[in-house]
């Protein structure tokens, strides 16, 4: 991640493709586990929320569907930004400043 400035002073932040990838591929069930303290049960290729059973993850396809809310996404940077509020730049500088998440496959953010 590379921190910049324009002249007029605003910042933006470069990710390498590496970086997006990897946020991209956050686990969301691990991700969920420790971001927001639900516990999952696992159902026919699916984990369905414990504590809010209408919360289901669909790992295989990184999709998340919280029906009693009626929010809808794919991965952990959806999450982040449609339940939690988080802009997209500030999302995925979440997932990738945070080691203690992994990726799908096994490497780190």
């Amino acid at each position: 991640m590379i921190d910049r400035r324009y002249e007029s002073g605003k910042s933006f932040v470069m990710y390498s493709k590496e970086e997006f990838e990897a946020a991209r591929r956050t686990d969301m069930v691990t991700f969920l586990e420790s971001h927001e303290g639900f516990s999952f049960k696992s159902s026919g290729g699916w984990y369905i929320g414990i504590e809010h059973d209408s919360l289901k993850i669909n790992p295989d396809r990184y999709t998340w569907h919280w029906y009693s809310r009626d929010l809808y996404g794919k991965g952990a940077i959806d999450w982040l930004c449609k339940v939690d509020g988080y802009d997209f730049k500030e999302a995925v500088s979440r997932l990738i400043g945070n080691a203690s998440i992994r990726a799908r496959g096994g490497e780190g953010i």
